[in-house]
């Protein structure tokens, strides 16, 4: 078959060098297949999978890197990036970490067994050597898989932990209905730094949480959800600040069909919290009148105050807009 040779008194180094050899050779179906493989730990992650050409492109880096391993005998620095970057985006995606970590074990077998059927191809004189051979592979594959999957680990903590506080029941549920209504709370006892940077966000429909983390992700901010009955109250949190540009990524941010999402302003402190939460419900009932799937308070203000006040809405264009409010013909 392809590849076939002789490897009759082969040394284990003959060896690696073929196997790099076909790696390369079989790089582009090999990530393809590993792709597959790897995008069946979710059905959710498979429906994104099928538009993310990086996903392809990260397993070709792991195999790169495998190659490169197996003929220096360690895995090189950059071995583990690819993988590591796709247990990132799974954690984006709020894909389990047990469905991932069995579609990392179930692509090394089908690597495994990729390798362990090229090796038993060959033509070999001595079965002794074949044997070493591929025990010799066995053990290195297995090691460079060991690391790999603690990088996907420590990658996909990391970014999970950056975009979602973790939500402590009923208790969070009354810090922040207090902090709403004005009460005192004990900021030290709150999952996230209360002198920060908050962005309210009242999320609805199909896919909201997976929009929500996305969009922590894209800013680089924590996530605070809390359920409601109908919608999920959520805030996004900066480290102190949040970045300059949140807007242009928020607006530039696809969001699924049928995901509904309205943000508040960007506030600081408990003031900042709690105004940047009105502003959002605000928002929100905007969203609901006009169907907008992505709506900013501040790009409907007029709206949500003529919602819900006519003549303030009224005050709000006569102090924004000054004279060119008046709406009385003028002479040149």
């Amino acid at each position: 078959g392809k590849g076939a040779s002789s490897v009759s008194g082969s040394t284990d180094r003959d060896v690696v060098r073929m196997l790099s050899r076909r790696l390369g050779e079989e790089l582009d179906p090999l990530s393809r297949d590993l792709a597959e493989e790897l995008l069946k730990a979710d059905a959710a992650w498979v429906q994104q999978g099928a538009e993310a050409a990086h996903v392809v492109e990260d397993m070709r880096l792991t195999i790169d890197g495998l190659a490169a391993g197996l003929s220096s005998g360690s895995l090189p620095d950059t071995g583990a990036r690819g993988a590591a970057r796709l247990a990132a985006w799974a954690a984006e995606e709020a894909v389990p970490w047990e469905a991932v970590a069995g579609a990392a074990s179930r692509c090394n077998r089908l690597l495994l067994d990729r390798v362990l059927g090229w090796l038993a191809a060959e033509d070999w004189d001595d079965p002794a050597a074949a044997a070493g051979a591929m025990r010799l592979i066995v053990v290195r594959l297995a090691e460079f898989a060991r690391e790999i999957e603690a990088a996907m680990a420590a990658s996909y903590e990391r970014t999970a932990s950056r975009l979602v506080v973790r939500r402590d029941g009923h208790h969070q549920r009354e810090q922040i209905d207090d902090l709403l209504a004005g009460r005192s709370v004990k900021a030290d006892e709150l999952p996230f730094e209360l002198r920060n940077d908050h962005l309210a966000v009242i999320a609805w429909g199909e896919g909201h949480a997976v929009a929500l983390r996305k969009i922590a992700g894209a800013l680089d901010a924590e996530l605070t959800i809390e359920p409601r009955r109908d919608h999920d109250w959520a805030w996004l949190h900066g480290s102190p600040q949040l970045p300059a540009d949140h807007k242009q990524v928020i607006r530039a941010f696809a969001v699924p069909d049928g995901c509904f999402l309205a943000f508040g302003g960007r506030g600081s402190g408990a003031d900042g919290f709690v105004t940047s939460h009105r502003q959002a419900l605000r928002a929100a009932r905007v969203a609901a009148v006009n169907g907008a799937t992505v709506t900013l308070f501040g790009d409907v203000a007029l709206e949500a105050f003529a919602l819900a006040d006519e003549p303030l809405a009224r005050r709000f264009v006569d102090r924004q807009l000054g004279e060119l409010a008046d709406d009385k013909p003028r002479t040149a």
